[in-house]
């Protein structure tokens, strides 16, 4: 991820690039998942700046 960052994104003109890792994605139930994805939902969603409604 760090070659990514530093010779390809900010090379283009990306300056500054977060990283969220999920570990053992095909071991993890059904819970753990919508939780990540939440958490992801969130994440886009502030750095969209966009008020996104939020799904039910």
């Amino acid at each position: 991820m760090r070659q990514v960052r530093n010779q390809t994104l900010k090379f283009c003109g990306i300056p500054s690039v977060r990283t969220t890792r999920f570990p053992s994605v095909r071991s993890a139930d059904d819970r753990t998942r919508a939780r990540w994805l939440a958490g992801v939902e969130d994440l886009a969603r502030r750095e969209a700046g966009a008020k996104v409604p939020v799904r039910a």
